[in-house]
């Protein structure tokens, strides 16, 4: 009889943090990330979940939960009614290998940290997603999982690149002048 081969999302363990960068790495551009996936580690608002197809990480979803004043500072604006809440769930990066997008891996993952927001008593989340000429790379599996647009952000991840040039997934430069689509939802 043939192996059936299942997909696990479960959260992430030190073990992963190689499989991880790799992911993130190649799909979302990060660069030199290894202090976010060893961070959520130690820090207690911060989580990342990861997918696993055939022993092999697939899939992640890195997050934290945040107060309005430092989410003000990322988002770079005023923030929307809804995040007006003691705690805000901030949803970093979700990203999945090419060869399992388009299998509603996304929207598991999305989903899943949204399940978690839930548990830790967080009512409100949020995220960024990339805006280049061929739309918004989230914006599905944003809105199928309760999160809508609220503002543009022209240039937001030239501005907030850091110290590191972070390459696009979008448009595959590594000085990148997309904008970001800022989304928010209640929980």
């Amino acid at each position: 009889m043939p192996r059936t081969s299942v997909l696990n999302i479960r959260i992430a363990s030190r073990a992963d943090i190689g499989a991880l960068q790799r992911l993130l790495d190649t799909q979302v551009g990060h660069g030199p990330l290894a202090a976010v996936p060893d961070g959520f580690r130690r820090d207690p608002d911060s989580f990342a979940f990861v997918a696993e197809f055939d022993h092999r990480i697939v899939g992640a979803c890195l997050g934290t939960v945040m107060k309005p004043g430092p989410m003000s500072q990322v988002l770079g604006r005023g923030l929307p009614d809804v995040l007006h809440a003691r705690r805000i769930g901030l949803l970093d990066t979700v990203a999945v290998d090419p060869d399992h997008i388009g299998r509603g891996l996304g929207t598991r993952l999305t989903l899943t940290a949204r399940q978690h927001l839930l548990r830790s008593k967080t009512r409100v989340w949020a995220s960024a997603a990339w805006k280049s000429p061929d739309g918004v790379s989230m914006h599905r599996i944003f809105t199928r999982s309760g999160l809508e647009p609220f503002a543009e952000v022209p240039d937001f991840w030239w501005h907030h690149r850091g110290t590191h040039p972070v390459t696009c997934p979008g448009c595959g430069q590594t000085r990148c002048r997309c904008s970001a689509v800022l989304y928010a939802g209640v929980l």
